[in-house]
């Protein structure tokens, strides 16, 4: 790993870290001014989205972890367009049909009526947990990152899987990544632990950023690698 990602990802880290405590001690209105839907937070991973997209063709255009290319291609045209209905408020359109069976009466798929869970942390802070949760879409995305950005990682040790996943080119992150995602989302899980309910939504809302973020920064990395393969993770 080039010198300049090890850098990039302490730097992201200790930002993140701020980032976490600064709205943990914050006056909760204010926080959730940033943290609105259409707020700052949330642009921010519209944004990531959207770069991720560029690194996607440029890793494709330069035949780099072509599969994966593709494939991180289009899930973040999906992350994206769910992140902002669309579009839908920006170009002023509605589509009755599907917002008549959204939570939030908006056009699009995480938020239809049947296919929502309960939260993990109920209003009071408390856990609970369900296996109609499963189903919901956001679950699943944060299900999908953890085995993407943890379990993959750690399978890459095990010398046999570490084969078959260098075979079906799968691009490894390195260490500092791994650990400066971890160390940012779960330093703000726990946090909202102890949290009211307003902060515990705005630390929700900054994790999803943090997703995009990660998201982001993994795909840059591997857009810009000379070749594919194993030199990616060291």
């Amino acid at each position: 790993m080039k010198k300049y990602f090890v850098y990039l990802y302490i730097l992201v880290l200790f930002i993140n870290i701020i980032c976490i405590i600064a709205i943990w001690t914050g006056n909760p209105q204010d926080v959730l001014r940033f943290t609105k839907e259409d707020g700052i937070i949330e642009n921010l991973s519209v944004i990531f989205y959207f770069l991720g997209i560029i690194c996607c063709v440029i890793a494709i255009s330069r035949r780099k972890f072509v599969r994966f290319s593709f494939i991180w291609l289009f899930l973040c045209i999906m992350f994206l367009g769910e992140e902002t209905s669309w579009f839908q408020r920006s170009l002023n359109y509605s589509v009755p049909q599907i917002e008549s069976i959204n939570t939030q009466t908006e056009f699009n798929i995480h938020n239809l009526n049947f296919l929502q869970g309960k939260h993990l942390l109920d209003e009071q802070g408390h856990f609970h947990f369900d296996f109609r949760q499963m189903l919901d879409p956001q679950t699943l995305f944060r299900i999908g990152i953890f085995v993407y950005f943890l379990i993959l990682p750690l399978t890459f040790h095990i010398r046999k899987l570490k084969s078959l996943l260098i075979r079906i080119g799968y691009p490894n992150p390195s260490f500092l990544f791994v650990l400066s995602m971890w160390g940012s989302i779960i330093l703000s899980f726990i946090l909202a632990l102890f949290s009211d309910s307003p902060t515990r939504s705005a630390l929700a809302e900054t994790r999803e950023m943090f997703y995009a973020l990660f998201i982001f920064l993994y795909i840059f990395s591997f857009a810009l690698q000379k070749k594919n393969g194993v030199k990616f993770q060291e």
